[in-house]
């Protein structure tokens, strides 16, 4: 019954959803990472670097985060007019 429940849980969208996004998310910030320490640059531009690397990695989780969650209102604002005439 335990496995039932536990094979359940990771069949939901959203536990799929966000195991995929720390997987690419780690992977991009280790590749990223590996890739600037292998690079022969002074550490005022490495710093430089990261903290670029940093904010592209916040803007594109934020656009992803919007693009997400107006998906995800869109639908349940779709279906409050058909809950609340159903009353």
């Amino acid at each position: 019954m335990h496995q039932a429940r536990l094979s359940r849980r990771w069949s939901l969208p959203e536990v799929r959803i966000v195991a995929i996004y720390f997987i690419v998310a780690s992977a991009w910030i280790v590749g990223s990472d590996l890739a600037l320490t292998k690079s022969a640059v002074n550490d005022a531009t490495t710093g430089f670097i990261q903290t670029l690397k940093g904010l592209n990695f916040v803007i594109t989780t934020a656009i992803l985060l919007f693009l997400v969650l107006r998906h995800a209102y869109s639908g349940w604002r779709r279906a409050a007019p058909s809950r609340s005439g159903s009353r």
